[in-house]
């Protein structure tokens, strides 16, 4: 993995954010076109790799603001909508494992509605369906990530943003300042220790990378991949992530024998 070199520079800011602009406006034709076999891949990928794209973008505005922390929780989920979709499209049955899970997730989510709402109609239609089979997507820090990450800078990343999302010491320290005399004042904004914004911000970019290329991939679009390949070696973004088990991969052997790919 490329970004898990602490000894390389991370690229300036501003070609990081083109970057993730680039990316959006990418992903924001009207009109695709997929090869037959990929169709269904297409239908179930664009939509997690547009959020996953939209929440780099986010991200971005947050940064450049007043809520340059807060946006954290929006490049956590920018890097877990690239990953997912990379997993999906390069695990074997990947990608009924994705329709599974969010099948499921639409049929949990609507039977809790109904059931609050007290819809006895609506309810009884949900529950008259037959439930989908076959596996759902695994855990995602516990089975997506170790998948994906050779040298843990994915799931150190990931972990280091979670604290923005969940209540940790950093919610509690982050607003407090102690003097040399020990007394106590308060913080507006939190201080930004670990990760620091720039590593935010590539994490944001890398995302929107991965995002960007499952569907290059899966339209077959050769200029999109050439000009993905063209930024990866500018930016020192991976443009497709390698399985740890290269059995799983529908591409076969390791990808990092083929710096093509």
């Amino acid at each position: 993995m490329p970004a898990s070199d602490s000894s390389g520079s991370i690229p300036p800011r501003e070609q990081l954010e083109a970057w993730i602009n680039e990316c959006g406006s990418i992903l924001s034709r009207d009109l695709y076109t997929a090869p037959q076999q990929d169709a269904s891949a297409f239908v179930l990928l664009y939509g997690v790799c547009k959020q996953g794209v939209r929440h780099a973008q986010a991200y971005v505005e947050l940064s450049n603001g007043r809520f340059r922390n807060e946006g954290k929780v929006l490049a956590r989920a920018s890097l877990e909508h690239g990953i997912v979709a990379q997993w999906s499209h390069l695990t074997r049955g990947g990608l009924q494992r994705l329709h599974t899970s969010a099948t499921w997730s639409e049929r949990t989510h609507t039977e809790a509605v109904a059931a609050w709402l007290g819809h006895n109609e609506w309810l009884s239609d949900i529950k008259a369906r037959p439930e989908p089979s076959g596996d759902r997507l695994p855990n995602f820090s516990r089975g997506i990530l170790p998948a994906v990450d050779s040298g843990d800078f994915l799931r150190t990343t990931y972990m280091l943003l979670s604290e923005s999302v969940h209540v940790t010491h950093s919610a509690v320290v982050g607003y407090l300042e102690l003097d040399k005399d020990l007394q106590t004042t308060l913080r507006k904004s939190p201080r930004e220790l670990i990760p620091r914004p720039e590593h935010v911000l590539y994490a944001s970019a890398m995302a929107s990378m991965l995002c960007v290329s499952v569907l290059a991939r899966v339209t077959a679009d050769a200029e999109l991949q050439a000009r993905l390949d063209k930024v990866s070696d500018e930016l020192v973004l991976p443009v497709v992530l390698d399985l740890a088990d290269d059995s799983e991969s529908v591409l076969g052997a390791s990808t990092r024998e083929d710096p093509s790919l």
